[in-house]
């Protein structure tokens, strides 16, 4: 399954795109646009935590990320994968350590699935009394929401729209390449379709220069985003190409 980092509603709701166009026509061009420009960016790396991430949302697996020893009970003593109940998953074992027979430290030795933030679970041993609260599952957590949000889907939506123009008024069938044409309306020319492209690529590029930004600024917060090696891509930080003036 592919991950998209933005969706319909995104393209349509932030761009002059009429709601009436098929998502068909312009999907693919989603998906070019993050694997060339925003890939280009962020590295390989990051790149592929935001997808996995987007995908682990989508998904609803309801993982638990985050979790945190609320009570430590009593009658406990050193185990290894036992079983919690409670929540609305199931799954969720965990090897413990105990001093004076409570429940002190914990290590997850499988995660489970279904659960919810805020999922009460109690570990199946000692007295029974010792819990352990999911404090996050498997969504997309911080800084990368933010950073999502805030920096990469706008900067996409607007490259989105710099690789669609070009093919927006054609459909390539069986029968060859057509031009879509309306009795209510006239077909843009070439040089207001190239006009309309550039100030797509003025606004990506902007967004993509506070992307980066921020990226630069926060590289600290993203381990991804400079631990790319051998044939991974590595983020660029150079947003405006410009050509040689002769």
């Amino acid at each position: 399954m592919e991950a998209l980092l933005i969706t319909r509603q995104d393209l349509v709701k932030y761009t002059a795109t009429n709601g009436n166009v098929d998502t068909d026509n312009f999907i693919q061009w989603i998906k070019v646009s993050q694997d060339i420009h925003i890939q280009n960016y962020l590295g390989t790396n990051l790149f592929n935590k935001l997808k996995a991430d987007v995908l682990n949302t989508i998904s609803g697996t309801g993982v638990p990320t985050t979790t945190s020893l609320t009570a430590g009970g009593t009658g406990y003593t050193n185990l290894t994968g036992i079983a919690c109940t409670g929540g609305t998953g199931s799954g969720f074992g965990v090897d413990i350590t105990t001093a004076s027979n409570v429940v002190v430290s914990y290590v997850v030795s499988t995660p489970g699935t279904g659960y919810t933030v805020g999922d009460v679970l109690t570990i199946a041993a000692g007295g029974v009394n010792a819990t352990i609260t999911v404090n996050a599952i498997d969504e997309i957590q911080q800084p990368y929401l933010n950073l999502l949000n805030t920096y990469v889907k706008p900067a996409l939506i607007h490259w989105a729209m710099v690789e669609y123009l070009p093919f927006s008024a054609y459909t390539i069938a069986n029968k060859g390449v057509y031009k879509h044409s309306s009795e209510n309306s006239t077909n843009a020319e070439v040089s207001e379709i190239n006009m309309l492209i550039s100030k797509q690529r003025d606004i990506a590029q902007n967004y993509t220069e506070r992307m980066i930004n921020h990226l630069i600024y926060h590289a600290g917060l993203y381990p991804e985003y400079v631990n790319n090696q051998n044939d991974n891509i590595f983020p660029d930080t150079n947003n405006y190409n410009i050509g040689w003036v002769l």
